[in-house]
């Protein structure tokens, strides 16, 4: 199933950058087409901006939860005996 998402994902990507190719192979005889592409283009880079700046906020303002994990302590060496040298416990994250 992950596989067919991948897929689409794929090809909405390649069809809005052969769309976006095409307005711009179009914007070179038509002023319209042309600037319909900087419209386009602008717009997408303002979209990515504020989502991007509201997911950081959203993020910076604690109203959404982040999970604080343990670091992993080193394995235990085995002394030579065999037997570990100590038992740490494996690392685990706290909500």
């Amino acid at each position: 199933m992950q596989e067919a998402s991948a897929l689409v994902s794929v090809l909405v990507i390649i069809a809005f950058v052969g769309g976006l190719s095409l307005l711009a192979h179009w914007g070179r005889k038509n002023r319209g087409a042309e600037i319909s592409l900087v419209v386009i283009v602008l717009f997408l880079s303002f979209l990515v901006t504020g989502l991007g700046a509201v997911l950081y906020f959203v993020g910076s303002s604690g109203a959404v939860p982040s999970r604080t994990c343990r670091p992993s302590s080193p394995r235990p060496r085995r002394s030579s005996s065999g037997s570990r040298a100590s038992s740490a416990s494996p690392s685990a994250c706290r909500p």
